[in-house]
């Protein structure tokens, strides 16, 4: 397994924060699915951890939700990439 992919993986499942912003833009399960082009069960798999494939159409669905991967995640870009961040180099 690789750095990118331990990073993910200590941070908590995001299905509960994936809710929350989809019902904070007033959107339900269907007007979203809309959008990304999956059906409702598929967003709903995605919020109570059933399920996750299409990763494509769920970084779509977060974008549509105003967030990006990085700020969903909890992590930068730099540490995505396996990369030092900047401030951190001395």
């Amino acid at each position: 397994m690789n750095e990118t992919n331990n990073i993910i993986q200590m941070k908590p499942h995001r299905g509960q924060k994936l809710r929350e912003l989809r019902h904070a833009r007033g959107l339900s399960l269907q007007a979203l699915s809309g959008m990304v082009f999956v059906d409702p069960s598929t967003i709903s798999r995605w919020e109570s951890r059933r399920e996750f494939h299409q990763f494509a159409r769920f970084l779509k669905a977060l974008y549509r939700l105003g967030t990006t991967p990085e700020e969903f995640l909890g992590v930068t870009a730099e540490e995505l990439r396996g990369e030092t961040p900047r401030a951190a180099i001395g």
